[in-house]
């Protein structure tokens, strides 16, 4: 009916109180991508992965290729500015390893190495403050061993003075010089034309030597006369031990220290003592030269075999910069006579530690002039080209420690002999012989 009013609430009714009746659960809608938002997420995602590529990409290429850039760029610079840096080189060797490799390199000239090689080394022992230091080719050093091992010569002994000259020193008996009037005092001013001043007294004495039945010109200066003379090379057997008996004292002179030296003086005391001899002088004066092994014999001759414990005792010491060697006493007869030693400023190594081991052990006066103070000892080395570098690389020592290179050695008895030319003078004339003759009987 029209306007009529029901009371049942249940029957499709929408209103009403509704706190009494059970909700149902609200359904929510489905979340949906939208195309844009999809769109937007795979367009990031490329950038990301576009810009990490790049930055691998300058990683690994980018900067790698600048590195190599910068790295090439400093050795450029380097190379053009080698000195910028005061630490570059460590050692000369290495500055010069340095620009003879870049010169090698770059230069348009042409240039003999060989030579380039050898003229360096020379200049560089002459300028290594070690007066001693020599380097030889191979070349150089064959020509040398060849000349200085053969017993081929004119048949003098030359003594090399402090100052440089040459004097003869003896003359062989029959030999070429002895055959053309050459005598003992004898100094040899140039050889072949060339003057010893100027080439050296090395050079000269090298040519001097040479094959058998080659002549040689030699210019003579004996006194104020200069004589000129060409000899004939032929075979000649030198001695380095001259001797005679004056009254009852045994003169030796005791030119080097060769190989054949302890034979020679061993030989020369047996006839000496024979004959009479009493005491014994040995003329060191000018001597400079030999080996430490003729050095060690010859002194053991005339000294004791073995000292108050009897055991062999120490001669002489060499000290190197990797240790030292010590020359002992041997079982050698030994010529116990009263000795004096003659020395003057040329008597050097050998010569000197011969002397000084005298006077230690055999409490032999010592007269003459202060020596040269050169107990220095050379080492010599050969390269695997055959080429040879000498220089000084010890000092030796008599056993007593006593020092003498650069200091000499000062005699008990000073005799001055400047200007005079002993060679020239006989034993009776000589004023240094005179004084050590006097000294056996004070």
């Amino acid at each position: 009916m029209d306007g009529q009013k029901t009371d049942n609430p249940g029957a499709g009714s929408t209103g009403g109180d509704a706190r009494n009746e059970k909700e149902a659960p609200e359904k929510k809608p489905k979340k949906r991508f939208s195309l844009c938002a999809l769109i937007l997420v795979c367009v990031s995602s490329l950038l990301l992965s576009a810009l990490i590529t790049l930055l691998l990409c300058n990683r690994f290429m980018y900067l790698d290729t600048k590195q190599k850039y910068e790295s090439k760029l400093a050795a450029l610079s380097e190379e053009l500015s080698p000195y910028e840096d005061p630490n570059r080189f460590s050692d000369p060797a290495d500055k010069f390893g340095y620009i003879y490799g870049l010169f090698s390199e770059k230069t348009v000239k042409e240039f003999d190495r060989e030579a380039l090689e050898t003229d360096l080394l020379h200049k560089f022992a002459e300028l290594s403050n070690d007066k001693f230091a020599r380097y030889y080719s191979a070349e150089e050093y064959a020509k040398m061993k060849s000349a200085s091992g053969s017993s081929v010569g004119v048949g003098i002994t030359v003594s090399k003075t402090g100052d440089g000259r040459l004097l003869v020193t003896y003359v062989e008996k029959d030999g070429p010089a002895d055959k053309n009037k050459i005598v003992k005092g004898d100094e040899i001013t140039a050889v072949d034309g060339k003057s010893v001043a100027e080439i050296g007294s090395d050079a000269a004495l090298s040519a001097i030597k040479g094959k058998e039945n080659t002549t040689v010109s030699l210019t003579i200066l004996r006194g104020e006369t200069t004589v000129g003379v060409v000899l004939k090379r032929s075979r000649v057997s030198y001695a380095t031990v001259h001797f005679e008996l004056d009254n009852q004292t045994g003169y030796l002179h005791i030119l080097s220290f060769g190989s054949e030296t302890p034979k020679e003086l061993e030989n020369a005391a047996k006839e000496l003592i024979a004959a009479g001899a009493k005491r014994l002088v040995f003329d060191l004066r000018d001597t400079s030269s030999g080996t430490y092994s003729s050095l060690q014999q010859s002194l053991d001759l005339f000294l004791p075999d073995k000292d108050e414990k009897g055991e062999s005792f120490t001669l002489f010491t060499i000290n190197y910069a990797s240790g030292q060697d010590r020359y002992i006493s041997d079982d050698q007869k030994e010529y116990d006579l009263p000795a004096a030693v003659l020395i003057n400023e040329n008597t050097a190594k050998e010569g000197e530690i011969f002397a000084q081991t005298l006077r230690d052990r055999k409490n032999a006066k010592i007269y003459g002039q202060k020596s040269a103070g050169d107990a220095s000892v050379q080492s010599q080395y050969t390269l695997k080209d055959g080429s040879v570098f000498v220089f000084t690389s010890g000092e030796c020592l008599p056993a007593s420690g006593t020092k003498i290179d650069g200091v000499g050695i000062t005699p008990d008895g000073i005799v001055d002999t400047t200007g005079v030319n002993f060679y020239l003078l006989p034993l009776s004339e000589d004023s240094v012989y005179a004084a050590a003759s006097a000294g056996f009987e004070n």
